[in-house]
């Protein structure tokens, strides 16, 4: 299901055109330790971009911690488009996340982002979570 979503608290670079969270058809979403999460986000930035680093950060009051995006470059996983992606030209991003034992059972804003080559953040979007254990039904 798409989501309506928050641009990041910082407004640091564009939000996407979309975001979808397989599972997810309301907020808070629901992450479960030891499983993956999958969706995609559809994207559209007024550069060029050759690089696609994604991140994934949980940010709670006082502390922030990255979640496991299982790849390096996001070129890898585009369903439309390619790298390097064209300015003003749509793209569409796939991903896969595991959410470790170790993450705390905590309600917290999931930051998805995108960095270029020199590690500017180029889109991002604000998503609330809850973590819970995997027992939880």
């Amino acid at each position: 299901m798409i989501m309506r979503f928050n641009h990041c608290e910082t407004e640091v670079g564009v939000p996407p055109l979309n975001i979808t969270l397989n599972g997810c058809d309301k907020y808070p979403c629901v992450f479960r330790r030891n499983s993956n999460i999958t969706g995609e986000m559809d994207f559209m930035y007024d550069k060029d971009l050759r690089v696609l680093i994604p991140e994934v950060t949980a940010n709670l009051l006082v502390l922030s911690f990255d979640l496991d995006i299982n790849q390096d470059d996001g070129c890898d996983t585009l369903s439309m488009n390619r790298c390097p992606i064209k300015a003003n030209t749509r793209a569409r991003y796939q991903f896969s996340m595991y959410v470790k034992s170790w993450i705390p059972l905590v309600s917290a804003n999931i930051w998805f982002k995108f960095k270029d080559e020199k590690g500017n953040i180029t889109i991002c979007v604000e998503v609330p979570v809850e973590i819970v254990d995997n027992t939880v039904g």
